[in-house]
């Protein structure tokens, strides 16, 4: 959880299982999103930008396993 100006957020991520580097990405995912909702654009509103950057929280961590373990 993060206060941040204009609210609170707070982040569950599960540790998809017993994938390689579940817990990794779970953690990687929540630490990500509050970085990128406290620097998202003013102009998105909360579920613009929760839509937007869980998409591209989703294409790092893709791009990060497929180069991790292939």
């Amino acid at each position: 959880h993060r206060l941040l100006p204009g609210g609170f957020i707070a982040v569950v991520a599960d540790g998809v299982g017993s994938a390689r580097g579940g817990k990794e990405a779970a953690e990687r995912a929540v630490a990500l999103l509050l970085d990128f909702y406290a620097a998202k654009p003013r102009a998105w509103a909360p579920a613009h930008a929760l839509l937007e950057l869980t998409r591209r929280i989703n294409a790092r961590l893709h791009a990060e396993s497929r180069a991790r373990f292939g």
